[in-house]
């Protein structure tokens, strides 16, 4: 039987890229096989993913409004709020 070894231990790269592929399902088992390209680009679009929310939810607000509802938001507001350009009503 082969040792285990710590798979983290090549170094920083492989402990990000590790942790990427974590994000598109790879599991990290003692036998597993390294993660393969399909697992590394699915974690990477879920790390875009969270990147993308983080910056909507972080976005600049107006001081003196209420947020809309989703019921209220009108195509071009939801477009707005999208690309981060804020409101026309602030």
């Amino acid at each position: 039987m082969r040792p285990e070894r710590d798979r983290t231990s090549n170094g920083p790269l492989a402990t990000y890229l590790l942790q990427i592929a974590m994000l598109g399902g790879y599991l990290a088992r003692n036998h597993d096989p390294p993660p393969g390209n399909m697992v590394v680009w699915r974690g990477m679009t879920r790390l875009h993913d969270f990147a993308v929310g983080i910056s909507i939810g972080s976005s600049r607000r107006c001081a003196n409004r209420k947020p809309h509802r989703m019921g209220t938001v009108n195509s071009r507001n939801r477009v707005r709020l999208l690309i981060g350009m804020p409101s026309a009503k602030c």
